[in-house]
């Protein structure tokens, strides 16, 4: 989204630290594709959370979602490669 709407090359990282390092919050799921985790989800039954707000069926994030879907379609790796590009901008913005 931040690419998008932004310009800015920024991601969440797996691993962050938050507060000088006294609070680091891991993201184990990371790097599990969406999909792997509708369908554990379907399998054990899981309940969906409720939308977030009224306008989450028309957001930047759900139009988003769909671009990166057609995208998919035309060339499977994008997703990995934004992520890439996203990680390589931090890592530039450091130094």
């Amino acid at each position: 989204l931040n690419v998008i709407y932004q310009g800015r090359a920024e991601t969440m990282l797996p691993t962050q630290n938050y507060f000088d390092g006294a609070l680091r919050v891991i993201r184990p799921l990371y790097n599990t594709p969406e999909i792997d985790l509708l369908e554990f989800s379907n399998i054990h039954n899981f309940t969906p959370p409720p939308p977030p707000c009224p306008q989450s069926e028309d957001s930047k994030r759900l139009y988003a979602s769909h671009l990166m879907e057609q995208l998919k379609q035309v060339y499977p790796p994008v997703r990995q490669n934004l992520l890439r590009a996203g990680l390589r901008g931090i890592d530039e913005e450091a130094k």
